[in-house]
């Protein structure tokens, strides 16, 4: 019953103007995904003081397991994070020669040019353009190199240059700080990730259904001419004009 009543509260859109309001929210959204690649951003995250204890205490060997936990979390999800970048350039890799072929050869056909099949050709075009965009946005994704790491510093004083004594309370501090400067930056290369998806994904529906336009095309009758057993848009034209006047020779 808590359950039901819980789901009963659900706020929906009720009148026409919320649901205005959420389908401008949702465009919005769409559209910032879309512009992600180059919208420019700091060169990297500030450092956090909120959420860093300030006052030192005995820390627990379980809390310090804790500390290096989220730690390791961080690092972990930075080479999930990448390895869909990775995988964003080999998709990239293997659609961008495929598109740039089909375009040139529409492209240079003469009879493709002449019978104005526009269709197709803006469709292609537009999936190029979105597979820009995913190669930038990857590319951004990849060039971020920014990683905080414990270094000999936590351990060598800086300024005497002897050994630190060692304290849980400042290995903690040390993680805690590494994990939530690494958490701010996966947070901003996961964004580039999410736009390359996006647009990959777009990219190849948009590439399938030009390919389906190329070959199918009702505005290009050259197309047409070129599917049927290879015959040409002239020698089609020509058929025809006879099948309309028979006594017409060419």
């Amino acid at each position: 019953m808590e359950f039901m009543a819980s789901r009963n509260k659900v706020a929906w859109p009720r009148s026409t103007c919320q649901v205005v309001k959420a389908a401008a929210k949702s465009i919005c959204g769409l559209g910032y995904i879309f512009l992600q690649p180059l919208i420019p951003y700091e060169s990297g995250p500030t450092v956090p003081k909120k959420e860093l204890p300030k006052e030192a205490g005995d820390v627990t060997g379980e809390q310090l397991m804790q500390c290096q936990s989220i730690f390791d979390d961080s690092e972990a999800r930075r080479a999930h994070i990448e390895q869909k970048a990775q995988w964003l350039f080999t998709s990239i890799a293997f659609l961008m020669p495929a598109l740039g072929s089909v375009l040139v050869f529409l492209i240079r056909d003469p009879e493709f040019r002449a019978q104005g099949c526009s269709v197709s050709l803006v469709i292609l075009l537009t999936a190029a353009c979105l597979l820009i965009l995913c190669f930038i946005a990857a590319s951004r994704a990849m060039a971020v190199r920014a990683r905080e790491i414990l270094h000999i510093h936590a351990v060598v004083d800086k300024q005497t240059g002897a050994f630190r004594e060692y304290s849980k309370d400042f290995h903690a501090k040390g993680l805690l700080y590494c994990a939530t400067m690494n958490t701010a930056t996966n947070d901003h290369i996961a964004q580039f990730v999410r736009s390359a998806q996006v647009l990959l994904t777009t990219a190849v529906v948009l590439f399938v259904f030009g390919l389906i336009a190329t070959v199918y095309d009702p505005w290009c009758p050259a197309l047409d001419g070129m599917s049927e057993g290879g015959e040409s848009c002239a020698l089609t034209a020509s058929q025809q004009f006879i099948e309309q006047n028979p006594g017409t020779q060419l």
